[in-house]
């Protein structure tokens, strides 16, 4: 062999001596020896767990689960100061991953606080647990949303569909008039409750997607645009 293949060997023979010795490879044993990288490890957020009997901040008491989507779960709980039920809605770490899912989450509770009207859901706290999971406190409905409804009854009644599509219209004319555009109105988005004399009372839900019309909201994303 010539010197310059000789030197070419003596390196490749030092760098796979360096190689077997780094703490960032390792070789299989089902493999043909040679040295393969590690995949590096990646921090999993542990799950925050909203267990009946934990007070959130120092203020809420977890009473059940009572929902679970893509981006959060939802329990039940009691403000133990004023012995009032409410809803509070916990971000999961798969959504948390997301910059752009979190200020989502965000942004339904600062559009809520700007409606005050009895079709839209009210937000009354925002916060963060120890661990820095993000929430949401709203009031705490009874009911169904619309689409689990029609799911399980069928067609409504022509007087009971024209209430609630009028109720939906009074809702979506509040967060007009408060400068935002829904961008989402679909059945399961409406949460159906019962007044006193059975009468229903519809709540625009889900706020999350969508879009200040002022120039504080940064624009419009076409990926979030629904209905």
């Amino acid at each position: 062999p010539t010197s310059a293949s000789v030197c070419v060997r003596l390196r490749l023979t030092a760098r796979a001596a360096a190689l077997l010795r780094s703490p960032d490879v390792s070789t299989p044993a089902h493999s043909t020896g040679l040295p393969t990288l590690r995949e590096p490890a990646v921090a999993r957020r542990v799950r925050f767990e909203p267990k009946p009997g934990l007070v959130v901040a120092d203020k809420y008491r977890v009473d059940e689960v009572i929902g679970e989507g893509g981006m959060g779960i939802v329990v039940s709980a009691t403000h133990v100061g004023l012995d009032q039920r409410v809803a509070v809605k916990f971000l999961l770490p798969e959504a948390m991953r997301s910059p752009e899912v979190v200020e989502r989450f965000l942004r339904e509770a600062r559009i809520a606080a700007k409606v005050k009207s009895e079709h839209v859901a009210r937000v009354s706290d925002v916060g963060t647990v120890d661990d820095g999971t993000p929430f949401i406190v709203m009031e705490h409905l009874e009911g169904a949303d619309l689409g689990a409804i029609l799911r399980r009854d069928g067609q409504l009644s022509v007087e009971e569909a024209c209430e609630i599509t009028l109720q939906a219209c009074e809702a979506l004319a509040e967060v007009h008039a408060a400068g935002i555009v829904h961008r989402d109105l679909k059945p399961s988005n409406l949460f159906v409750t019962r007044r006193a004399d059975g009468a229903p009372c519809a709540k625009l839900l889900d706020s999350g997607i969508s879009k200040l019309t002022d120039a504080g909201d940064g624009g419009d994303d076409p990926a979030l645009t629904g209905t």
